[in-house]
């Protein structure tokens, strides 16, 4: 489909791909949602043939049929997770930096952490400069 292209290069520059394991379960029932899940099924496979060959995806599809779930069937065939192995396809296929994607994430926590110490922080700073004067 020549669309999968345009909605994976869009995606991966909002950061706005679906992570790979969550597509284990339902894909998306919006139509937007469910053509980039299909764009990046097929790119991550493409990814996984390109990387592991034929044979690593037979030992894949050996792994689910055998009934481990999406991680450990991945771990088992290729020795890596399937988040670790989504997040290495994001950096080769798609060029995404995935440092700037987790620091964007874990930026709310930062924030609310950052709240949390500066009470205390401001505490101690107007403490101690009342025991000066």
């Amino acid at each position: 489909n020549a669309d999968y292209v345009q909605v994976l290069g869009i995606a991966a520059q909002n950061q706005t791909l679906l992570p790979i394991p969550d597509l284990c379960g339902l894909f998306p029932q919006d139509a937007s949602g469910a053509l980039l899940a299909y764009a990046e099924s097929a790119s991550f496979t493409r990814y996984l043939h390109d990387t592991y060959g034929t044979s690593g995806l037979l030992t894949l599809i050996q792994a689910y049929a055998d009934g481990l779930d999406c991680e450990q069937g991945a771990l088992r065939a290729f020795g890596s997770l399937l988040s670790q192995i989504d997040g290495q396809w994001r950096q080769e296929a798609l060029g995404e930096n995935v440092g700037s994607l987790a620091f964007r994430n874990l930026l709310p926590y930062l924030i609310v952490l950052l709240v949390i110490l500066a009470f205390p922080a401001w505490g101690f700073w107007t403490a101690r400069k009342r025991s000066k004067e």
